[in-house]
């Protein structure tokens, strides 16, 4: 299956969307001069995701054709929602550390929560939704012509596929890397859904091809596990993880 290196070197590409700290710190003690935008990347740059994604909504408000501001608030979105490049490239990270033995969908865990609330996945969906209201051309990988389409196009292959890992795993054992047959069993064609058109999304998304082609495998092993429609065969494969 799919590999940590292709999964590795798309979170290097992720990290310098939003590096840290970016100077902020000399901004952050006039706050009271700093414009929407300006206080946004202050909170994002702080962790206060929350304030980040009032004052992103603000600023997009105020300047709705500034696509930046859309792939900051997607960060915003994101780190509400625990998923943190950061940490997975941290030394000793289970992305960092070239282990290759765990299979299925346990190589991409390490990237959102492994509990996820319903608040966190809401979150994922929004970091998603926020690019994807962006023009196509802002987003697209192979759009040289437009300064940080690549950026954004391999946050949205991330997202899409984070949402899906999180979705997902709303249905493992508390405390435990199987799945619950009993919470499986009360999956809705709803539930499969909104797990299999993110896994969609991100396969067809052009920020990576490599982690695009690791997600269309998953989608193909779904498609051909037992089960009459997409709810049953995504238990199914659920099931055999």
């Amino acid at each position: 299956m799919y590999t940590r290196v292709w999964v590795f070197n798309c979170l290097l590409y992720l990290v310098a969307i939003v590096p840290p700290g970016c100077g902020t710190e000399n901004v952050a003690a006039s706050k009271t001069e700093l414009s929407s935008k300006e206080e946004a990347r202050v909170e994002l740059d702080a962790d206060n995701f929350a304030k980040a994604i009032e004052l992103y909504l603000v600023a997009i408000e105020e300047d709705p054709e500034d696509y930046s501001l859309y792939r900051f608030l997607a960060a915003a979105y994101a780190g509400l929602g625990g998923f943190s490049a950061v940490d997975a490239l941290s030394p000793g990270g289970d992305q960092s550390n070239g282990d290759n033995s765990e299979g299925g969908l346990g190589q991409l865990d390490a990237l959102v929560p492994a509990a996820p609330t319903a608040e966190q996945v809401n979150a994922l969906a929004s970091a998603r939704d926020t690019l994807l209201a962006m023009p196509a051309a802002y987003r697209d990988a192979n759009n040289s012509e437009i300064e940080d389409a690549a950026s954004a196009a391999i946050q949205l292959t991330l997202y899409q596929t984070a949402y899906a890992i999180a979705y997902m795993n709303q249905f493992k054992v508390a405390n435990s890397d199987g799945f619950d047959p009993e919470k499986l069993a009360n999956m809705s064609p709803e539930d499969a859904a909104a797990i299999i058109g993110a896994l969609a999304g991100a396969a067809e998304a052009t920020g990576s091809e490599g982690l695009g082609a690791g997600v269309a495998e998953i989608l193909t092993e779904i498609e051909s596990s037992e089960g009459e429609n997409d709810r049953d065969r995504l238990v199914s494969y659920l099931e055999s993880q």
